[in-house]
């Protein structure tokens, strides 16, 4: 994603996702919408949205998430 510095919102959906491996949108740092729904996610690493500082709306919906760590999600302080 190095060469999306100023995306804003990125569509996942309806893939084949398993899993969201830590730092894997950092580059993303103006992204303010993610989705990641409809896919296969079982499990989110700590440190998966480091660097996504602007991230406001985070759709999991539709995945198979089994365990989320504690501080997962700790690095979005503008997530609503």
């Amino acid at each position: 994603f190095t060469s999306l510095l100023n995306l804003k919102k990125l569509d996942l959906s309806s893939n084949k996702l398993t899993e969201i491996k830590p730092f894997l949108f950092s580059n993303l740092t103006s992204l303010r919408t993610l989705i990641l729904s409809s896919n296969q996610i079982k499990t989110i690493e700590i440190n998966s949205f480091f660097g996504m500082t602007n991230l406001r709306v985070l759709y999991l919906s539709e995945n198979q998430l089994k365990d989320l760590k504690p501080f997962t999600f700790s690095h979005l302080i503008y997530l609503e």
